[in-house]
């Protein structure tokens, strides 16, 4: 187990003169000229976590550049975690192509200064490309080979990130919102660590007051407060603990047997809470069985068919939030809610660094087996629950 609050410091490269850290190899391409961009288009088409952990870096850009046009290009299902955010003027939804060499319809025909890709993937890249925009950045992870030897034909500006050699060697891995902002420097933008970003609406705060049936959030819905202010007044006397059920906690040697004895655990260990257990559509029969086994226990709720925003007003209107190794830690850490986070065994030195929950309070368990894991994580949540914390 490890606790903390979330990093939040951009570390000091080492002595000697050299501006970046270590791990991190920069083109010779000059930094942005600010007067020349005025339409940027950022490609984040892979994850929901991942895209939440870009909110740092789209808000640097935005106080960076704030008279440029920033429309960020996601996939369907990710698009609601970017409303309402004021530093992105524009969200497009990437459609399905039968040639992914080519950028999509809704971009392709538009002219942009800048192109950067925050997806380390020959995708993100040959969008860069395809659009022609005069400048086109990315990083590249250094043992992606293919990507990173066509990263010198397909982008204008690149880092090369060499996580792996940390790994190896058992050293520190920057989490990937410190990995985004070296990267935000390197384009000459100047970029401090800030919190990650969600803002579900007054609608979604009363869409999860509804389901959980608690008045409190449908009052504060009324009174139309946003996020993440609203989200401090409630968790205030919160005796909610939300917890997301998904298929990284059903792996062997986990099951579903075991998650429940992970939530009969929670239950007894704090007599005074109620158990909000999440799920998305990959997991709704998972949902179901548990909604059955719960039918009546008025101290468990079970609720999926969410929007991204929805689902984020669940998370934050908890005291803490549980989550496997997904997205739900960083949509939790958007909406301020301290969180513990279970870790695979095989990948926890990587995964419980560079995917830590980012700048809030919480615990860090390895997932391993679950007569140990099990004790361990409702030990870790009685104590992030504590009055406090």
């Amino acid at each position: 187990m490890s606790a903390g609050i979330g990093e939040g410091q951009l570390a000091v490269p080492p002595g000697g003169g050299k501006p970046w850290p270590g791990w991190m190899d920069v083109s010779s391409a000059p930094p942005l000229d600010v007067g020349t961009c005025r339409r940027v288009l950022v490609v984040r088409t892979d994850h929901l976590g991942d895209l939440i952990l870009s909110t740092p870096f789209l808000e640097t850009l935005k106080r960076s550049l704030p008279r440029s046009h920033v429309t960020v290009l996601v996939t369907p299902y990710t698009r609601d975690a970017l409303s309402g955010n004021p530093s992105v003027d524009e969200v497009r939804a990437l459609e399905p192509a039968p040639d992914e060499s080519e950028p999509p319809q809704s971009v392709r025909k538009n002219p942009y200064d800048v192109v950067i890709a925050l997806s380390p993937t020959m995708r993100a890249y040959s969008i860069a490309r395809g659009v022609k925009a005069p400048v086109r950045a990315g990083y590249i992870y250094s043992r992606r080979w293919v990507p990173r030897a066509l990263s010198n034909v397909l982008l204008t500006h690149r880092a090369v990130f060499h996580i792996d050699a940390l790994v190896e060697r058992r050293e520190t891995v920057p989490h990937e919102v410190e990995q985004l902002l070296w990267f935000a420097r390197m384009l000459g933008l100047s970029a401090e660590p800030v919190p990650l970003r969600i803002y579900p609406s007054p609608d979604d705060v009363a869409a999860a007051g509804a389901r959980l049936e608690d008045p409190t959030l449908v009052a504060i819905a009324d009174a139309s407060r946003r996020a993440p202010e609203w989200n401090t007044v409630s968790r205030r006397d919160s005796s909610w603990i939300a917890v997301h059920l998904s298929a990284a906690w059903i792996r062997h040697p986990w099951s579903m047997g075991a998650f429940a004895e992970l939530l009969k655990g929670l239950l007894h260990a704090l007599p005074n809470a109620r158990v909000a257990i999440t799920c998305g559509p990959q997991e709704v029969e998972w949902g179901r069985e548990l909604r059955e086994t719960y039918a009546g226990a008025n101290r468990v709720k079970v609720v999926s068919d969410m929007s991204v925003c929805e689902w984020a007003a669940v998370l934050g209107a908890a005291r803490i939030a549980l989550s496997a190794d997904t997205g739900g830690i960083h949509v939790a850490a958007a909406m301020r809610t301290p969180v513990v986070a279970a870790y695979e065994q095989s990948t926890y030195h990587l995964c419980s660094q560079q995917w830590a929950p980012w700048m809030v309070p919480h615990r860090k368990v390895c997932k391993a087996n679950p007569a140990e894991a099990i004790p361990e994580i409702v030990r870790e949540a009685a104590d992030l629950w504590k009055p406090g914390r």
